[in-house]
């Protein structure tokens, strides 16, 4: 569950938090920093999830497999993907009198620069493990997509084996974010090896792309990129996104936003739309430019979640049915 508040970047600072990066914490953090940040706005969050409601909106049918606990939280978490749309498989955990048990809960901190920066405590999200997802699940779907946190779960390692062993079986798309530079670098031999053997599809924003390739520019790391078999999309704010194939590297503007209240969730938008894109037949650049203007809708506002529908979106862009 996002707790999300404004703040200034001295902020940051007192509290030990890196700007534009996700840190995990403890429960007992988010305590301090709710005490410190006096929360705005309360809403459901996740990567996976937000791509799943993206989805949704767009008029697809995504199912989300995640962990909660038995907690009030944990019920608002399940009630608000149903509500939109989202078939919700979660692990229900018991909350115990062990904090850390609690359904994770994650303080994003927006800055002026509409920049926002996570704490993230894991809670019952971190016991997922390798039998959450239904037998022949990812082989009803035309896409999986996952992230690189997710290989910071204690059974992460067993639970990406056995859904890229499906998706293999099964000839399901996999698609995979980089989530966050830190990620990237606890985790870059998996996250490597996942990029240059399963990954179909893959979303990184700029620090991200450069963290995995290690390139001194964004453009170097499409290059770096370049591989059969692979779609890489890097998002770069404002500045749009380039689309990586092996064939080329095409350059997609942004979408104009109404205003940029908050960057969370604009990651996640902008995946959405693109792999609903994807899945309707459209080529790349043209999955982007969706992907694009759902990222336009969710950061002119506060929180990582649509707040109209998109489905409109894609009838503009000719992929609704």
């Amino acid at each position: 569950m996002d707790h999300l508040a404004f703040a200034g970047h001295e902020a940051l600072s007192a509290l030990g938090l890196r700007h534009g990066t996700t840190t995990l914490v403890d429960v007992a953090t988010t305590e301090r920093i709710a005490q410190a940040l006096a929360p705005v706005r309360q809403v459901s969050g996740g990567s996976e999830a937000n791509v799943a409601v993206g989805v949704a909106s767009l008029g697809g049918r995504p199912a989300f497999v995640g962990a909660v606990a038995d907690d009030p939280l944990g019920k608002a978490y399940a009630a608000d993907l149903e509500a939109a749309g989202v078939r919700a498989l979660l692990q229900v955990h018991p909350a115990g009198a062990d904090p850390e048990a609690a359904t994770g809960r994650c303080h994003v901190i927006v800055t002026p620069d509409a920049e926002r920066t996570m704490a993230t405590a894991l809670g019952a999200a971190a016991r997922l493990d390798r039998g959450a997802c239904p037998p022949g699940l990812v082989g009803t779907a035309g896409c999986v997509f996952l992230d690189a946190y997710v290989l910071d779960l204690r059974d992460g390692g067993v639970l990406v084996e056995r859904v890229l062993e499906e998706a293999a079986v099964a000839g399901t798309t996999v698609a995979f974010g980089l989530a966050d530079p830190l990620a990237v670098e606890r985790h870059r031999a998996a996250v490597e090896a996942l990029v240059a053997g399963p990954v179909e599809v893959l979303f990184a924003n700029e620090a991200e792309a450069l963290a995995l390739t290690g390139a001194p520019s964004l453009e170097a790391a499409a290059e770096a990129l370049r591989r059969p078999g692979l779609v890489a999309f890097l998002t770069r704010g404002a500045s749009g996104a380039l689309v990586v194939t092996a064939a080329r590297v095409v350059a997609v503007p942004a979408a104009r936003a109404e205003r940029v209240v908050d960057a969370t969730g604009a990651g996640d938008l902008f995946a959405a739309g693109a792999l609903f894109g994807l899945a309707r037949g459209a080529d790349p650049a043209r999955a982007a430019r969706l992907g694009a203007s759902c990222a336009a809708e969710v950061v002119a506002h506060l929180g990582g979640r649509p707040e109209t529908a998109l489905a409109q979106l894609a009838r503009r862009a000719g992929l609704s049915r």
